[in-house]
């Protein structure tokens, strides 16, 4: 009841602002007074004509002259206050019985009100976001030559939506740590959530950018078959994203997104879905036709030898096949033509040595090989650090061991899933 009486009251405010106006009688010879003036003038016109005072040319000068000012006196007359208050009624039901049969109608006035200590489940969130930035930034302040802290606290403004302060926190990160691929495609990656998912031109410039730096960085290689995808380009769309499934981790977080591309890319091109390693359909009709597609790829880089992105396909096309010596070799080949790229270097260990077998022997000395020269591309890399520990582990150099575990253990996240097995091993080596 008292919701609908303010509705009430502020509607007759509403509709007495608007009358007010409307409904205040104006002074009646205001307008009528240069009516009259100009039709007198008329009059007389005529009479001078016919007593023989203006020629005939004279006098249609002067009548179209005169009428002209008529026309626009009329015009330039306010509207009468019988019109007005004949439109009082309408104007009354526009100001206020509309407004309020769309609330009726779309609103909820039988709503409860939730105070706000009501609603704690749903400020909590807000008010972890606020103090987890406040504490980035304080920690940014301290260590200001930490780049993930410029990293982490970027991340948190662009998850609250705060992408303008994001950008400008990146485009100085870029400007302090040049060398670093992250900042440049964390800065492409904000360019795109700004544009609602497009690749806009200056954030393909900030990914191209991260490549030059790290051509294996996963997130730029998205973006870009991404901006491929929306430009039409599908064809090459799909060969960046299948390279990058080919020589990207098993378990990496953005595998599942990449993978969807691939699905969606393929599917548009009217091609058939890939297949898991082991799980190829039953048909053999269709085995055959994969087995097809893969050797006549096979065939055509025999030819072409400096084809990556191909080589790439067949190597992850191998995999899927369960040929692993084939797929080793394609990796060899990816390694040849990018000795330089963190991801084919990891792509070629993995094949050698499954992240599975991990704890069923000792490491294949190329296997070690590749993760050396992984972390003179990248020290902080995970995969490597853990390799390079668990390696000087079986060697019995626990020290360089330890070092390695440390490095990657201040790397991970307080809730990664594999910060406990790495901290029992660190346990287990530290004196």
């Amino acid at each position: 009841m008292t919701l609908l009486i303010a509705i009430l009251l502020l509607s007759a405010g509403a509709a007495a602002l608007v009358l007010t106006p409307m409904l205040r009688r104006p002074p009646s010879a205001d307008g009528e007074v240069p009516l009259l003036l100009y039709r007198d003038q008329l009059d007389e016109l005529k009479r001078d004509h016919a007593a023989g005072r203006l020629t005939d040319a004279a006098l249609a000068a002067a009548t179209v002259e005169v009428q002209r000012r008529l026309l626009k006196a009329k015009a330039a007359r306010p509207i009468s206050w019988v019109r007005r208050k004949a439109l009082a009624v309408p104007v009354v039901v526009l100001v206020t019985a509309v407004p309020l049969g769309v609330y009726l109608s779309l609103g909820q006035p039988a709503l409860k009100d939730r105070p706000l200590s009501t609603r704690a489940d749903e400020i909590a969130p807000l008010t972890a976001a606020v103090q987890a930035i406040a504490e980035a930034r304080k920690t940014l302040a301290a260590q200001p030559l930490e780049p993930m802290n410029w990293l982490r606290l970027s991340g948190l403004l662009v998850q609250r939506e705060e992408t303008q302060e994001a950008l400008a926190l990146l485009g100085e990160a870029r400007q302090k740590f040049p060398g670093l691929a992250v900042f440049p495609s964390a800065q492409g990656e904000a360019l795109t959530r700004i544009g609602q998912g497009l690749v806009t031109g200056e954030a393909e410039g900030a990914f191209r950018a991260a490549l030059v730096l790290d051509p294996s960085d996963a997130r730029a290689r998205y973006y870009l078959a991404l901006a491929a995808e929306q430009r039409g380009a599908r064809e090459e769309a799909l060969a960046a994203v299948e390279a990058l499934l080919a020589d990207g981790p098993a378990d990496a977080p953005w595998r599942a997104t990449v993978a969807a591309a691939q699905a969606r890319l393929r599917q548009a091109l009217n091609l058939p879905p890939v297949m898991a390693s082991g799980d190829l359909p039953s048909d053999p009709a269709t085995q055959a036709m994969i087995r097809g597609m893969v050797d006549r790829l096979a065939a055509r880089l025999q030819e072409q030898p400096d084809d990556l992105a191909g080589w790439q396909r067949l190597a992850q096309a191998r995999s899927v096949l369960g040929e692993t010596e084939a797929a080793i070799a394609a990796h060899r080949q990816i390694v040849r033509l990018a000795p330089q790229s963190v991801e084919a270097l990891l792509g070629l260990a993995r094949v050698l040595f499954p992240p599975e077998a991990s704890g069923s022997g000792p490491i294949p000395a190329e296997v070690t090989d590749l993760m050396g020269r992984v972390l003179v591309l990248d020290p902080n890399q995970p995969e490597a650090l853990w390799f390079a520990g668990l390696t000087a582990a079986q060697q019995g150099d626990k020290a360089v061991a330890l070092a390695h575990w440390r490095r990657l253990l201040a790397l991970l996240p307080p809730d990664a899933p594999p910060r406990a097995q790495l901290q029992r091993e660190i346990d287990r080596l530290a004196p």
